[in-house]
């Protein structure tokens, strides 16, 4: 079975290297898990450090620092310190953190952006650029929203229907969930733009749950 590596993040320190299962499930945020971990001393983890997945082409970061089971002295022998289910997620795990606030482009200093509800009547677009102001506020430079560009007139025309939309006390995830469930199927995909080092969601480069994008776990 593969080995990967736990880098520090600064990426020149080796923290672990082991097997680890990927989860991951449709407009869900996936991460690699590092069922238990060994070591005859404490591990000096930091957030952001990071496991490169070869298979899915992404870097999973630590988000939260593991606690550690003490069963010995240490150096005492090479489980002295056993750390459980240390997972590391991939970039979108910002989306979970970022509050969907009533955050507007081009600000008109009527909004209430502490409001934990959010409910506007806007299509696609308009509710993808909310995101990439609330995006932009807690993670500057950092993501890119945009919507798929096509020339499919039906395509267009669903993006571009007005609706009610609303998000109670959620995130930015959770804003891009009820835009699947608003307009039926239009789901999202992750990419990362090396060449601007952002990474990016688009908004309708994926509309349907398959078998293929509906669940992936394995080792």
């Amino acid at each position: 079975m593969a080995r990967f590596t736990i880098y520090s993040k600064e990426g020149n320190g080796i923290r672990h290297s082991g097997e680890p299962k990927y989860n991951g499930t449709y407009l869900n945020v996936p991460y690699v898990e590092f069922r238990s971990i060994e070591s005859p001393t404490l591990i000096n983890w930091e957030v952001g450090d990071f496991v490169d997945y070869y298979r899915t082409g992404f870097r999973y970061k630590l988000y939260s620092l593991p606690e550690p089971k003490k069963q010995a002295r240490a150096n005492s022998y090479g489980a002295a310190f056993v750390y459980s289910n240390v997972k590391f997620y991939e970039a979108t795990k910002d989306l979970e953190i970022a509050l969907f606030r009533d955050l507007v482009p081009e600000d008109n200093k009527i909004h209430f952006s502490t409001r934990p509800d959010v409910t506007t009547f806007e299509n696609v677009y308009g509710i993808a650029e909310r995101i990439q102001e609330c995006m932009d506020d807690l993670f500057p430079g950092k993501w890119r929203i945009e919507v798929y560009s096509t020339d499919d007139g039906d395509l267009k025309a669903l993006f571009e229907e007005a609706k009610e939309f609303s998000v109670s006390n959620g995130s930015c995830l959770d804003a891009l969930s009820q835009i699947y469930e608003t307009w039926k199927n239009v789901g999202w995909v992750h990419t990362y733009d090396a060449s601007s080092d952002v990474d990016v969601i688009t908004i309708g480069a994926t509309s349907v749950r398959t078998e293929s994008n509906t669940t992936d776990a394995f080792s």
